[in-house]
């Protein structure tokens, strides 16, 4: 367990960093990256993901609560009939449990975490990476932007070089022209 970005403060002790997590899926990576300390702000295209991000996260009591068989439809590359029918508990941990100890650590520490909810320190927006954290510049021509949504401008103007960090995965995967994703990291950074 390496991580880069090992101190939640900045260099001088005072904010928390900020970080991004485009393609957030499941809410997994911001609930490590919390954890951790960081502030995070997910983003999710996919309403599945959403529903059930939304359900492990807010309503999933305790660890491995649920049972679930994921290879149970799959008959290829099965070594034997016992490993297609195996049992899958998830979530491994209570997302609860982790904003309760998150809460009771920032109570004790009495200081300027005070203030401060679970909500600010994790948030989910759904859309397209590209359009909330894109430029407003030079978007005339992309057909990835919501152009006239007054909404959509403010928001990506909110983000221009607000994140410390982005981290994701397999994110880049699933991308539809690489040059507008970069240029939206290159926006939140």
């Amino acid at each position: 367990d390496q991580w880069y970005l090992s101190d939640p403060l900045d260099g001088n002790g005072n904010d928390i960093y900020e970080v991004l997590v485009p393609g957030v899926g499941l809410s997994r990576i911001t609930l490590e990256l919390i954890q951790r300390g960081f502030k995070c702000q997910g983003n999710e295209f996919s309403y599945f993901m959403l529903i059930l991000s939304n359900f492990l996260l807010n309503y999933c009591d305790k660890p491995n609560e649920i049972e679930i068989f994921p290879f149970i439809h799959q008959f290829s590359n099965q070594i034997s009939r016992q490993n297609q029918l195996r049992r899958v508990l998830i979530p491994d941990i209570s997302a609860l449990d982790v904003l309760k100890s998150i809460k009771k650590k920032s109570l004790n520490d009495n200081d300027n975490n005070d203030n401060q909810s679970n909500n600010d320190l994790m948030s989910i927006f759904s859309g397209s990476f590209v359009d909330l954290y894109g430029p407003n510049n030079g978007i005339k021509d992309s057909s990835l932007y919501d152009k006239f949504k007054k909404d959509s401008i403010e928001f990506r103007e909110l983000n221009e070089n607000k994140f410390d960090a982005i981290v994701t995965m397999f994110f880049f995967f699933f991308s539809t022209n690489v040059i507008e994703y970069l240029k939206a990291i290159e926006h939140s950074l």
